[in-house]
């Protein structure tokens, strides 16, 4: 079942570098040589959860995906962990003839930079594309592609960021930065309760250069522009602002810039700002590697959410494997059992198939119905908030007016004393 899997993502990965060789030729996207010259996004996936302190998973996959495709060009497994060899080790005895995954030894956090360096060093004869790199900003991959060069000394790869990992970063460094105690409290916390407007700064920033009809180089001097003004003016201090950015100072608007920058809070904010002004080709590309997150969730589906320990044997790079037929092929039971059976499937089969489509389909429209760009989705508007005449705790009061005076005044005596 395993060889069947593998060389059905084999197939189904050659297919996908087909079709993205087509698009990029019909797009006139060819080196002086007539290579083809094909966006990829890349990013690695381990088969154990870190948590940021943990990276010694026996495991792990680099996938790289056609930017124009979405789909899976070549995968790179590593495996540090063998079972059979593990065991008779422990056991001093001979090792048994059997098939060995162990291709491994080196630390795990250096898995999928070997996996995507081993993609584009097949890209060529594999799929006979030349690649462009669309990554995050997670791992070394561009360092050591560029130092093997695979498409040879004169073709250096560029390496473009995923936006939402550069904004995320920000963020992160961001939130770090508002829970050091030696800043002042105020300032501190107008940070932590406007972080997203920080990302929104930069975002609106984006869209509006995107939107010009500049040439890249004024883009790019504008917009590294913006990104230093943009603590500033979220500050306080809009006097450099760009008028299209912001109307200028505000009335009865605290401008904390002063303090940040006796308190040194302000040069720890532009060291942070700093990445993302040397990082601005990237986030005009405006590009992210979502379709390489999406498929490392699809992994995970396929391996338990990593809660079990598959990585043993074959285990994991059959389940890797079969999830990458399922994107490639958009019918998974399908093309497994064309390739197994030799014949399409029977009735069950592609009820069930069909099902699972149709509640796909629904499920999307579903999303597109809800998140739809232009709607905006509006709770029903409650009458009332408080008990009324049909439900609460209210008393009746018609026996107060049918009291006499001496009986109402007693009333109201005992109400006062309780």
């Amino acid at each position: 079942m395993s060889n069947s899997i593998q060389e059905t993502a084999f197939d189904e990965m050659i297919k996908a570098g087909n079709e993205e060789r087509q698009i990029v030729i019909n797009s006139g996207n060819v080196d002086e040589n007539g290579s083809p010259l094909c966006t990829v996004i890349t990013d690695g996936q381990w088969s154990k959860r870190s948590y940021k302190t943990k990276y010694n998973s026996f495991s792990g996959a680099a996938t790289i995906r056609g930017y124009d495709t979405k789909k899976v060009l070549l995968v790179g497994i590593r495996n540090r962990y063998c079972s059979v060899c593990e065991r008779a080790n422990n056991l001093n005895i001979d090792v048994l003839t059997h098939k060995c995954f162990l291709n491994w030894n080196k630390a795990s956090t250096a898995m999928e930079a070997d996996g995507i360096m081993e993609g584009f060093l097949n890209s060529m004869s594999m799929q006979g594309l030349t690649f462009l790199l669309l990554s995050d900003g997670d791992s070394s991959v561009t360092k050591r592609i560029n130092e093997v060069m695979p498409y040879g000394p004169d073709f250096k790869i560029k390496k473009i960021e995923s936006r939402n990992h550069l904004l995320r970063n920000y963020m992160t460094k961001l939130s770090a930065l508002s829970k050091r105690t030696e800043y002042p409290i105020i300032i501190r916390n107008f940070i932590i309760n406007n972080t997203l407007r920080f990302r929104s700064d930069i975002r609106k920033a984006v869209r509006y250069h995107l939107s010009t009809d500049l040439t890249l180089q004024q883009k790019t001097t504008g917009f590294r522009k913006d990104i230093s003004n943009a603590p500033y003016h979220r500050l306080g201090q809009q006097d450099s602002c760009a008028s299209y950015f912001c109307t200028g100072p505000k009335v009865c608007k605290i401008n904390f810039v002063p303090e940040a920058e006796i308190s040194g809070f302000i040069a720890e904010f532009r060291n942070i700002v700093y990445i993302l002004q040397i990082n601005t080709d990237s986030l005009l590309e405006d590009v992210d590697n979502n379709p390489c997150e999406q498929f490392n969730s699809l992994i995970n589906k396929h391996i338990e959410g990593k809660r079990i320990n598959f990585t043993q044997s074959n285990n994991y790079q059959t389940r890797v494997h079969a999830a990458i037929i399922a994107p490639n092929s958009g019918n998974y039971i399908r093309t497994i059992n064309k390739k197994i059976m030799l014949k399409s499937p029977r009735k069950f089969a592609k009820k069930y198939s069909n099902n699972i489509d149709r509640i796909r389909s629904n499920t999307t429209m579903r999303r597109r119905k809800l998140f739809a760009a232009g709607m905006v989705r509006s709770k029903p508007k409650t009458k009332s908030s408080a008990p009324d005449k049909d439900y609460g705790l209210a008393e009746p009061l018609d026996d107060l007016f049918s009291l006499s005076p001496e009986a109402f005044a007693e009333k109201k005596r005992i109400f006062k004393t309780n």
